[in-house]
């Protein structure tokens, strides 16, 4: 019997310096089960301070992006 670890992967908008109203801005997260090989997409829309959580495999492989806003500079920090 094979057990697979799962693990949460929460992402959460922050905008520092500006005023954003209700705007929410889209993500796509993509993951590689280390395992399958199955790859996953989702895609979120967050406003300023808003989360969502996912539970990916131990061992997937990443990535997050986020398309560029005018008026707005992107940065992650883990």
């Amino acid at each position: 019997m094979t057990t697979n670890l799962l693990l949460n992967l929460t992402l959460t908008k922050q905008v520092v310096g500006a005023a954003t109203g209700n705007q929410k801005f889209g993500f796509t997260v993509t993951y590689v089960d280390a395992i399958t090989g199955e790859t996953k997409t989702e895609k979120w829309n967050l406003a300023n301070g808003g989360s969502n959580t996912l539970q990916i495999p131990y061992g997937a492989t990443v990535t997050i992006s986020e398309p560029s806003h005018p008026g707005y500079s992107l940065s992650f920090r883990q």
